[in-house]
């Protein structure tokens, strides 16, 4: 089914889930393959991307760009078609080791065929591997690290695994804190002397053990980061959330919007486009998956076992939702990963297996069939619409820029994967500062337009509400406006010259 999606005409696949930010990966990716540095802009090293998807991208160019320009965008979504499918084996295992084999079935199908989750993890971006190391990670956890105290072997085997997440996405250091903290509590929690410190300090050896293996294996790309670029964090995330605090929405609203989509993203994980009412519907079954798990006590024992899910949510979402201010719908995979394994155990209650290991197939294969009707009705309920309508007017737009825009002339935009992949012959300047540090320090003092005219733009590519702040200061004429034909939906982009800089 994935394959069939994949292989489409390119403006199809970026109508329906190919996502702009993907497209700074493609660049960078370029950019890195054919020996310019790790630049998105050209002599502006950045670190604006997590360093496992952007290295794991670079082969992929290395061989597949002088096909086609197309070619390593089709091997990166086969890659993570791949990666997806093979995170569905520790889910599976997750699911068995909780509650029972028909958990674990039913956990792995979830993930496997919810529309919601195939479309997000085709967006071209780094979830997806994220989810990999994540989910081998709860499953290692659950499945072969002893309580309260692990092993010198597991210790190492955590640590590895918290490392290779961070390195895939790195928010994912949220949920090893979560880790580190759990297994420490475990420990402590069994420990009856703490009047004795080098006692409690050697009870814990293997939660420094964990936290020594997983800063080694991430010191490299953060020394890299700091040194290059002068920032331990990704620039892209700073960048977002300065231009959130900058803009008119208070900071009140932009909290409450972002722990609405991630909401949002739970009724999709149901109802995916499929009616009005599904924010409410998927309220009730959330509801009804919490009775289910109460009724079969449940709940007291995923507590005790996924208790380190728990601390790492409980900085997690708070992160995104007071920080960071904002929730993109690749962020969500973590979020549906939990619930496919609360909701497989709690389907795998409905169905009373007995005894506890096996498989109660007939009434196993009628909630397969009832959740793959809801599945294939919201997947068609969505498809035509597409996931990100604007992505082929901004294909349009750069396909106007490569052929008709002057190659000295540079360009700029505040959404610029597309535009900067697409015309390999121009450099599209990154104005919002997701890829470009130097633009990112301009946002900050509220000088974009001071660095928009140090770097001669002479055209600005974007939609009316972007450019506000900009055409406040300098002078924007309007050149032509996207798409040309019919509007799928994705709004008008319009093409500037810029003018006014003394």
């Amino acid at each position: 089914m994935r394959l069939v999606l994949i292989f489409q005409p390119i403006e199809i696949l970026l109508h329906k889930f190919l996502a702009d930010d993907a497209f700074y990966y493609y660049a960078l990716a370029r950019n890195i393959s054919h020996g310019h540095g790790v630049v998105f802009n050209q002599g502006v090293p950045t670190n604006g991307f997590h360093p496992l998807y952007a290295a794991l991208l670079v082969p992929i160019f290395e061989v597949g760009y002088s096909f086609g320009v197309n070619v390593p965008v089709y091997a990166s979504l086969i890659v993570l078609s791949v990666v997806t499918v093979s995170t569905a084996v520790p889910l599976y295992g997750i699911g068995d080791e909780l509650h029972s084999t028909t958990a674990g079935v039913l956990t792995a199908f979830l993930w496997l065929f919810n529309p919601y989750i195939l479309f997000v993890s085709l967006s071209g971006l780094e979830s997806p591997l994220q989810m990999l190391f994540i989910a081998t990670l709860i499953w290692y956890l659950v499945a072969r690290v002893n309580r309260p105290i692990p092993t010198h072997r597991q210790a190492v085997v955590v640590g590895a695994l918290v490392a290779l997440a961070f390195m895939s996405r790195m928010s994912s250091v949220l949920a090893g804190i979560g880790v580190f903290g759990a297994l420490a509590l475990r420990i402590l929690e069994d420990t009856d002397d703490f009047g004795n410190p080098m006692n409690l300090l050697t009870r814990l050896r293997p939660v420094f053990k964990s936290g020594v293996v997983a800063s080694v294996l991430v010191a490299p790309w953060l020394l890299w980061s700091v040194l290059t670029v002068g920032r331990l964090t990704p620039v892209s995330g700073a960048a977002l959330r300065v231009i959130r605090l900058e803009g008119s929405t208070p900071y009140s609203i932009l909290v409450w919007e972002a722990m609405r989509d991630t909401g949002r993203f739970v009724w999709n994980y149901f109802f995916y486009d499929l009616f009005a009412f599904g924010p409410l519907v998927a309220l009730l079954i959330l509801g009804g998956i919490l009775l289910v798990l109460v009724r079969g006590e449940q709940v007291r024992t995923l507590v005790v076992r996924l208790d380190f899910l728990i601390v790492g949510s409980l900085l997690y979402y708070p992160f995104y939702w007071f920080y960071e201010l904002g929730m993109r719908p690749w962020y969500s995979l973590f979020t549906l990963s939990i619930l496919s394994i609360l909701l497989g155990i709690a389907l795998a209650e409905l169905v009373n297996v007995s005894p506890p290991k096996s498989v109660s197939i007939p009434r196993a294969a009628v909630v397969v069939l009832l959740f793959s009707g809801l599945f294939v009705a919201s997947g068609v309920a969505h498809y035509p619409g597409g996931t990100y309508p604007q992505e082929v007017t901004k294909w349009e737009g750069a396909n106007y820029i490569e052929n008709e825009i002057p190659r000295e002339a540079t360009v700029g935009s505040f959404n610029t994967g597309i535009y900067q992949y697409y015309t390999p012959n121009h450099d599209v300047i990154n104005l919002d500062g997701v890829m470009n540090p130097a633009t990112y320090r301009a946002n900050e003092r509220g000088e974009i337009s001071d660095y928009i005219c140090e770097r001669n733009v002479a055209y600005i590519l974007d939609p009316q509400g972007y450019v506000r702040d900009v055409e406040s200061e300098l002078t924007l004429t309007e050149v032509s406006r996207f798409p040309k034909g019919t509007d799928r939906g994705g709004g008008t982009y319009i093409l500037y010259r810029v003018q006014g800089c003394n």
